[in-house]
């Protein structure tokens, strides 16, 4: 159930950066002021890990164009070895990441 409910709201964050809507600690930035949650959907993608991420993905939205570009994104990162927390950067850098700091939501 929980894979159910978490895996849309990464996509749909991931298409909001993939498009260039918005970058990644925007969206972490308002999703976190805006639930009190301690991390955002970029934070919990770097947990998950890239190349999982990307998998799930390519089954999921393979065949909608509008999402193209975020598949086309998370590869070149898992290309240049960006895989979250697993190699230390992702869409942050590790142990200590952008998003734990005091200043990340002001």
């Amino acid at each position: 159930m929980l894979n159910t409910m978490l895996t849309p709201f990464l996509e749909d964050a991931a298409y909001l950066w993939g498009n260039d809507i918005v970058d990644a600690p925007t969206v972490d930035r308002t999703w976190m002021i805006g639930t009190g949650a301690p991390e955002g959907p970029f934070g919990i993608i770097d947990k998950v890990g890239l190349r999982t991420f990307y998998s799930i993905e390519q089954q999921r939205v393979a065949d909608k164009p509008a999402y193209q570009p975020m598949l086309t994104k998370i590869k070149q990162m898992i290309d240049q070895q960006l895989l979250g927390i697993e190699t230390g950067h992702g869409f942050y850098t590790y142990p200590d990441p952008a998003y734990l700091k005091p200043n990340f939501l002001s």
